[in-house]
């Protein structure tokens, strides 16, 4: 016999705690990004465009904060798309008109991430 014994797969035992743990962080990561799925552009072409923000509201962050949630337009050949994104640390106070770096899938230009501030 050897000295690891291989366990078959029913005899493997998960702990409910480590996926709750899971669970739980993956939520709290969802709620503080507005439930939206992370863009990624992985061998996807890309290009950038600036934006301007065209609408501001307050909402909630973390532990009650007041975020301004930032709702911004920009222009693709001759298509206009609009976006929102909550206004985090790093954003400072932001003003209708002030312009954002957006990045955006060149095959579905409604898919962009703010990479920038201007």
């Amino acid at each position: 016999m050897s000295k690891f014994n291989s366990k078959s797969f029913n005899d493997i035992k998960i702990n409910p705690w480590g996926f709750g743990l899971i669970f739980f962080i993956v939520g709290v990561y969802f709620m503080a990004n507005d439930f939206k799925l992370p863009s990624f552009f992985l061998f996807e072409k890309t290009n950038e465009v600036r934006a301007t923000i065209v609408e501001i509201k307050p909402t909630y962050g973390i532990k009650g904060r007041v975020l301004q949630l930032l709702i911004y337009e920009y222009k693709v050949e001759d298509s206009l798309y609009q976006d929102r994104v909550k206004a985090g640390f790093g954003y400072g106070y932001k003003h209708v008109g002030d312009q954002l770096l957006v990045e955006y899938s060149v095959n579905n230009p409604q898919k962009n991430e703010v990479i920038g501030q201007y």
